[in-house]
């Protein structure tokens, strides 16, 4: 009876919105109560969409301008909070004792981020990079270790990724199909002829494209020729996107992340991946030698210059010198005193080797930016993280079971961490975050699947 009475109220209040304002609120209010409880349910969702928040958020603010009046990222980062709440009321919240170690060593290196304002010569960008890195990236750097309990629900959170990056796909293959029908550079392309998805940054869109792209890798070579043929599709379709989207850093990534996943956990194909290693150079060759040179100029001419201003004045650099040169930066700053040696300039501080003392400035490279800005003892903390990390997804890793879902998320994951030592800074890479997560909880779902599977004993 009270659920009725409660109900009737909610109607009479719909009603009374929708006159008021516009008939259709009385219908989207319920919706987005129906999806916001569907998404706290269902926390591996928005994490999904979280990750893909630096893709989609400007794209959604071009053609729905009203999306501006409020942060998706931080949106979705409350649904999975409020999802891994409801979680923890239901007594399911348990992270097994081998982890705790990896968490605490990825909590200390956020707290320690936090400390480092109080001598950062960056406040505020320090201030943003602190708060991002405390919210976003624990948020998907743990999010995997509570909602992965069983291989199902790695499987899972895979469909989704899948779905996401079909969308992707489809978007970037509609905007090549466009400009070569109508050429159209205006509306196709952007930051200097490349091809995006609208709004975004093309390095962001090709890094997701990098992990389709591993993980297909990983299918063909785990499955027989006659068994692969549109996994190659897939691959080419990825491949292509990536070099429409004009970035280096995820295409050289895929090549060197792919090879050192495949070296280490893929041995006894060893015929398919020099076979398949070739194939996938080839593509990309012929590629880049049949697309129109408009939209391979970047891979050729490396010289293309980038107009930065330091302390010696205004330099025009190519962008592959750029990098190298602010790991150069970085390398002297460390290197100046013994405080820059053991603490660094603080978060954010790299950018006080510019003019602009207090800008989103950064060395492009993940160990850089960590002896730059939090110096030996940052180094120490991540190289740590990192190294236990790898020694639990080793771990959950059976020989003879290594399942093929928890393949893709390692290969993705390796490409990820080469990936962050191209481009973006703490917070850009927090899907590697995400991945890391998701290798460790994936894999040691497996082993306790593995444990528990019932042996057939001898007649």
């Amino acid at each position: 009876m009270l659920s009725l009475i409660v109900l009737a109220v909610v109607e009479i209040i719909l009603f009374f919105i929708g006159v008021i304002t516009n008939p259709i609120i009385m219908v989207l209010i319920p919706l987005g109560l129906i999806i916001l409880w569907l998404l706290i349910n269902n926390p591996a969702i928005a994490l999904m969409i979280l990750s893909l928040t630096a893709i989609i958020k400007g794209y959604l603010i071009n053609y729905f301008p009203l999306i501006a009046l409020v942060d998706i990222t931080v949106i979705a980062t409350l649904i999975i909070w409020l999802g891994l709440v409801k979680i923890l009321l239901e007594g399911n919240w348990k992270l097994p004792s081998e982890w705790k170690s990896i968490v605490y060593l990825f909590l200390i290196f956020g707290f320690l981020l936090g400390i480092s304002y109080i001598y950062t010569v960056s406040p505020d960008y320090g201030f943003r990079k602190i708060i991002r890195f405390n919210t976003f990236a624990v948020t998907m750097f743990m999010t995997p270790l509570l909602i992965i309990k069983t291989p199902a629900d790695s499987k899972r959170l895979l469909s989704y990724f899948y779905f996401l990056l079909v969308i992707i796909i489809g978007i970037m293959l509609f905007q090549f199909v466009y400009f070569l029908k109508w050429g159209d550079f205006a509306i196709v392309l952007a930051y200097w002829n490349r091809i995006s998805i609208p709004g975004a940054n093309p390095i962001q869109v090709s890094r997701y494209l990098a992990i389709g792209a591993a993980m297909m890798i990983a299918l063909l070579i785990r499955n027989k020729p006659s068994q692969s043929l549109h996994y190659f599709a897939i691959l080419f379709v990825i491949l292509l996107s990536i070099i429409l989207s004009g970035s280096r850093g995820p295409l050289i990534s895929v090549i060197i992340g792919i090879s050192v996943y495949a070296f280490l956990y893929e041995k006894k194909y060893s015929a398919r991946i020099y076979g398949y290693g070739v194939l996938a150079l080839g593509i990309v060759a012929m590629l880049l030698l049949s697309l129109p040179e408009s939209l391979t100029q970047r891979f050729f001419d490396i010289s293309q210059g980038s107009i930065i201003m330091t302390q010696q004045g205004v330099k025009r650099i190519s962008t592959l010198a750029t990098r190298f040169e602010f790991w150069t930066m970085s390398l002297q700053s460390w290197l100046s005193s013994i405080s820059n040696f053991l603490v660094g300039l603080g978060t954010g501080g790299f950018s006080s080797l510019f003019i602009w003392r207090d800008w989103r400035w950064y060395p492009h490279n993940f160990f850089f930016e960590i002896i730059v800005e939090l110096g030996l003892i940052g180094l120490f903390i991540s190289v740590a993280f990192l190294k236990q990390s790898y020694r639990a997804i080793k771990q959950g890793i059976q020989t003879r079971n290594f399942t093929e879902h928890s393949a893709l998320w390692v290969a993705g994951t390796f490409v990820m961490f080469f990936a962050a030592q191209f481009s973006g800074d703490f917070n850009d890479n927090r899907i590697l975050w995400m991945l890391i997560g998701i290798s460790i909880a994936s894999t040691h779902a497996d082993k306790i699947a593995l444990s528990t599977r019932p042996t057939l004993k001898p007649l």
